[in-house]
């Protein structure tokens, strides 16, 4: 059974490296330069992350491993990451559902996305900056 948990502070070191090396091959970001990416990657993430909670799935039998992650403030999901492991059994659903039901946006697209059913939600690059 999954269980959606809020993250604690020695977890988020975690989410940074993954949103950063699994967003390096997102279609918003391809024929950026390295350099580029990396110092506006780090920029942003670190912003969001400063003010948005994570949340993490995490099997009811082993707690202490997080399966994936779901930033948000509520409103707009930042970013969904899920282990190669846990993925196509709808852990990234569960977490939006979970700690975002009432978000209308994203503001980060993966090719992952296209595969998840996000209802009424529209992508919105500029979330990200507010």
């Amino acid at each position: 059974m999954i269980v959606v948990r809020r993250l604690q502070d020695d977890e988020r070191s975690m989410v940074f490296a993954d949103w950063i090396r699994s967003y390096r091959t997102s279609l918003d970001v391809i024929g950026v330069l390295p350099r580029d990416y990396d110092t506006g990657m780090d920029r942003r993430v670190k912003h969001i992350l400063a003010r948005c909670p994570v949340y993490g799935a995490v099997h009811s039998d082993v707690p202490g491993e997080v399966l994936g992650w779901c930033c948000t403030d509520g409103r707009t999901v930042h970013y969904v990451y899920v282990k190669h492991a846990a993925r196509r059994h709808g852990v990234a659903s569960e977490l939006v559902l979970a700690c975002a039901p009432d978000a209308r946006r994203y503001s980060h697209r993966t090719y992952v996305v296209r595969d998840i059913d996000l209802g009424p939600m529209t992508f919105d690059p500029f979330e990200a900056d507010t």
